[in-house]
């Protein structure tokens, strides 16, 4: 992006503000890095040549070259192009075990690590669970749940999150 053609206008629709690092976000969820190391802002990026609106694309009117958008906020509106390029983001593939959907949405400690939010979420569980394993009237048994995470998941991201935690 810091390369591209200034004479030509760009305009990012994204409901985030910025860009993440994702290999590295295992590294923040633990504290080895902050979150704000692994992070670039939209409007840092493309500097003066373009605009960023904080929406998600709804719907798509090829024809008249023209895009719907939600913002945060729940107002539509409307954006034309010239060109246009779809960079879609990630959702989490549970791989259709609906209860872990479930879980991750009913409790505050079942967590994804998809976004940086994800990330600050589990810092900030993990601080929380040292803190209070601390107590010193926390039974032994209450120490050892506190102080036990389980990773779900063989992929890069569970392993490499496992190794930052140990």
């Amino acid at each position: 992006a810091l390369n591209l053609d200034k004479s030509i206008p760009l305009t990012v629709v994204s409901p985030r503000n910025h860009f993440v690092f994702t290999p590295l976000l295992p590294s923040a969820s633990v504290g080895t890095l902050e979150c704000r190391c692994i992070q670039e802002p939209v409007r840092t990026i493309l500097g003066s040549n373009g605009s960023y609106l904080q929406a998600k694309a709804r719907t798509l009117d090829t024809a008249n070259k023209r895009i719907l958008c939600e913002s945060i906020h729940n107002e539509l509106f409307e954006v034309e192009y010239d060109k246009l390029v779809i960079a879609v983001g990630v959702k989490t593939n549970t791989f259709g075990i609906e209860s872990i959907k479930q879980a991750a949405s009913a409790h505050d400690d079942v967590f994804f690590l998809k976004h940086l939010a994800h990330a600050r979420a589990i810092r900030t569980n993990i601080i929380d669970s040292f803190e209070q394993a601390a107590i010193p009237t926390v039974t032994d048994a209450e120490r050892r749940r506190l102080l036990s995470f389980l990773v779900v998941g063989g992929g890069p991201t569970s392993c490499e999150f496992t190794a930052e935690l140990h």
